[in-house]
C-alpha cells in the first residue's frame, strides 16, 4: 500500500523522483526502490513525506484511509528531528537509529496500554 500512495501523492504534486530523493536525502535509486516496495524509509524519512503532502504518516501506510494532516505524534517526532537534537540522532548509524525507534515504539506501546 505504502509504494502505491507514494507514487501517487508524488504524481499529484508532479514532482520528479530526483526531488523527493533530494528532500530525504537519499538516490535517486534508493527513492525509487520506496515507489517499488523493495524499501521503506525510516521513520524520519517517513515524516518528512508526510510533512511534503501534509499527511499522515498512518494514511502513507496504509492505516488510515483519511487524507488527514501529520498527527500531533508525528509533529513531535518531526519537530525534534529539525532540532539540534535531530541532528544528533540523524547522524548516528542507521543501526543505532532502528535501536531508538524500537525503544520510541515499545514505549508508545507501554503508553497505550496504559490508557486502555
Amino acid at each position: 500500500m505504502f509504494p502505491e500512495t507514494l507514487k501517487k501523492l508524488r504524481m499529484q504534486k508532479k514532482y520528479s523522483q530526483q526531488y523527493m530523493a533530494d528532500l530525504l536525502g537519499v538516490t535517486r535509486q534508493a527513492y525509487s526502490k520506496y515507489e517499488t516496495g523493495e524499501a521503506q524509509p525510516g521513520h524520519e524519512g517517513l515524516l518528512k513525506i508526510a510533512k511534503k503532502f501534509d499527511v499522515s504518516v498512518d494514511y502513507l501506510l496504509g492505516n488510515d484511509e483519511t487524507h488527514n494532516s501529520l498527527s500531533e505524534e508525528d509533529r513531535k517526532i518531526l519537530d525534534f528531528a529539525n532540532s539540534v537534537e535531530g541532528e544528533w540522532y540523524s547522524k548516528l548509524p542507521e543501526t543505532d537509529q532502528e535501536v531508538i525507534e524500537h525503544f520510541r515504539s515499545l514505549y508508545y506501546m507501554l503508553e497505550k496500554n496504559k490508557k486502555n
